[in-house]
């Protein structure tokens, strides 16, 4: 409203329509008398609500769940139907504002972070798609694809919306104290900063659908292909966190940063003596924090739910009412190695991710077949801010 010198128009919008979309908006100024030249431009020129995340349209939560990977999808597979280009004219305004944004070129749509962050998902996927089509079953009884459970984009510190490569400040030592007599010199001490680099690394994944499902099935099929598009990608970036070497293009994970604490563990599954060395360990490091946690696999889990915390005794079990471990809270996942446990303070691992999610339609891979095949992107790195704050647990090798 600001923009085409509207404000006092904009205040009584906002007064008069709860959750108003910007469509709206267009219609509610036109009927008042006002004529905007372009509400597209409105889109791309509103300005972003975080300094930090510069991607951000603006949406609001009904344009948010207005937003249909399905008919993007549709727009792509099919860019000489006119019917899939205005059916999809939304997503492509989007895609198309998003793109002014961040400076980038689509071969595909892209899907902005606030889609992904703000919009309710169904769990799994579906074996094949004829299971979901609402003529013949009921939609949302479709057998569930078994999958780890991805942990670490949400309990780790996130950024989003982030344009080129970032560096972070980061103190890396402090200044001492010295005894001196009298009339003697304090010797020089000093504040030492160093940098945090974060430069993105691609990521891709892929699901094919079939062109029968894609334009059968009812308003379920799109919270199928959307969770199973964004599932592919999470766990890629998981277990990337946990266990990215940092070579042939990929991220470096927890395990692998350097200045990490370590414990050996006698075997595969620790005692409770071991369990409480790893906040022993970050304890010594002055970095124990509130907000702990463990992660562990689901296996380990079992064991200290009949394991006694100590031998002989027939008291409590390792595992702990409220399902906690040593007092703090805990998360299970098979995305952690057999006989790996992490203890932590997660807001000191740093996840970037740059841009949205960009999506791509590969008509021809499966063509004999009739199918799509479906292609994301992302960009992500990972970084850590204390090494101090993390402690592995795992089983010795046999070198020693």
């Amino acid at each position: 409203a600001k923009r085409f010198e509207c404000e006092d128009l904009g205040e009584r919008f906002l007064r008069e329509i709860d959750n108003g979309t910007l469509d709206e908006f267009e219609s509610w100024i036109k009927r008042h008398g006002q004529q905007p030249t372009d509400m597209r431009t409105m889109l791309n020129g509103r300005p972003t609500h975080s300094t930090s995340s510069p991607s951000v349209l603006g949406l609001n939560q009904r344009d948010v769940n207005r937003f249909s990977f399905v008919r993007a999808i549709n727009a792509l597979a099919n860019p000489s139907s006119r019917r899939a280009q205005e059916e999809a004219a939304f997503e492509i305004e989007v895609s198309e504002a998003y793109a002014k944004r961040t400076g980038k070129d689509s071969q595909g749509i892209f899907v902005p972070d606030e889609i992904l962050q703000k919009r309710t998902q169904l769990a799994g996927t579906p074996e094949t798609g004829g299971h979901t089509i609402a003529t013949d079953h009921l939609a949302s009884s479709y057998i569930d694809l078994l999958r780890n459970n991805a942990v670490m984009m949400r309990i780790c510190k996130t950024m989003t919306g982030l344009r080129g490569d970032i560096e972070i400040p980061k103190q890396t030592g402090g200044a001492s104290s010295y005894w001196v007599g009298e009339h003697e010199k304090v010797p020089e001490t000093g504040v030492t900063f160093g940098q945090i680099s974060m430069t993105p690394k691609s990521i891709g994944a892929y699901v094919d659908l079939s062109r029968k499902l894609m334009n059968q099935s009812s308003q379920d099929v799109e919270n199928i292909v959307r969770s199973d598009l964004a599932k592919a990608q999470a766990l890629g970036i998981d277990s990337a966190a946990l266990y990215g070497t940092g070579t042939n293009k990929m991220p470096l994970g927890l395990f692998n940063q350097a200045g990490i604490n370590a414990v050996a563990f006698k075997a595969e599954n620790p005692t409770y003596e071991e369990v409480v060395q790893l906040e022993t360990e970050i304890n010594a490091d002055n970095a124990l924090a509130q907000r702990m946690r463990y992660i562990l696999n689901t296996r380990m889990k079992g064991y200290f739910k009949t394991a006694q915390k100590f031998k002989g005794t027939n008291g409590s079990t390792v595992w702990e009412p409220g399902d906690t471990l040593n007092g703090y809270g805990t998360e299970v996942t098979n995305q952690l190695n057999l006989g790996d446990l992490l203890f932590g303070n997660f807001d000191d691992f740093l996840i970037a991710l740059w841009g949205g999610l960009h999506m791509m339609v590969d008509p021809y891979s499966l063509s004999r077949e009739a199918g799509l095949r479906v292609v994301t992107i992302q960009d992500v790195d990972f970084a850590i801010r204390r090494a101090e704050s993390f402690c592995i647990g795992k089983k010795a090798s046999a070198e020693g």
